[in-house]
């Protein structure tokens, strides 16, 4: 427990700390109105290359996710080949007990 809480709290202050950057003001000016620009006040301005926020949008919605989506394929790759390993070795005891008897 106290390995998968080290794991994850910096996760958690990292994402607090991105979704807090536009709203503690530090950047007044890059982040003007970055939440009010569409009724679901979410960052979302991919559509306008000149508006505020846009480099910062796209490093949040596109690169971001896109490597949350490589990571998550590459580990569903991984456990389908071990599960292909695990089932060949179990048909091959089965073979050979099979042949024993």
């Amino acid at each position: 427990m106290s390995t998968a809480v080290g794991l994850v709290s910096p996760l958690w202050l990292f994402s607090f700390l991105l979704s807090y950057l536009p709203l503690s003001g530090l950047l007044r000016n890059y982040f003007h109105d970055f939440y009010g620009t569409n009724a679901l006040c979410m960052p979302l301005q991919i559509d306008n290359p000149y508006e505020a926020g846009c480099e910062y949008s796209f490093l949040f919605f596109v690169l971001l996710n896109t490597l949350v989506f490589a990571f998550i394929f590459s580990a569903y790759w991984k456990m389908l080949l071990t599960i292909r390993q695990s089932a060949m070795s179990l048909r091959t005891n089965q073979e050979n007990q099979d042949a024993i008897l």
